[in-house]
């Protein structure tokens, strides 16, 4: 079987749902950010603790950032202009860059996920999740040099 398009088409075709996929990341993060509603009885959402709003309102640029960043990459082959048949990529920069999105949601769930869940990490909670934002921010970092 013989693939179609260029490589880079074929990178940006597995980024579309997960594009999406951070806008609905961004949504939950948004609602969860006003503690008066009570998203647990309208939604089954779990309630933020107090103590972790600033966070999880520090977390809405971070998720519009990868948005950013992810949807500019993906205009890059949707302006009519043709593609590069082929990159000077390897095969491992490729994969690497075409399971990129998967990796930052997977990393902005994990960080979601911490804010609701932040009594299990005990007093180590606040350099995990500091540790684990410094990690996004390189993993974005090391992507631009694609």
């Amino acid at each position: 079987m013989w693939l179609e398009g260029s490589e880079w088409e074929t990178v940006l075709l597995g980024w579309a749902l997960y594009i999406d996929g951070l806008d609905d990341v961004l949504k939950l993060v948004v609602l969860q950010t006003n503690p008066t509603d009570n998203l647990e009885e309208k939604l089954g959402l779990p309630r933020v603790l107090e103590r972790n709003l600033p966070l999880i309102r520090l977390l809405i640029p971070i998720v519009k950032l990868s948005r950013v960043f992810f949807r500019r990459f993906f205009k890059f082959g949707s302006h009519g202009q043709p593609l590069p048949p082929f990159t000077e990529m390897c095969s491992r920069q490729l994969d690497s860059l075409h399971s990129l999105p998967v990796s930052v949601a997977d990393r902005l769930n994990i960080l979601h996920t911490m804010l609701i869940n932040s009594s299990i990490y005990g007093e180590d909670f606040i350099e995990s999740f500091v540790e684990r934002v410094r990690s996004l921010l390189a993993h974005h970092s090391h992507a631009k040099h694609y």
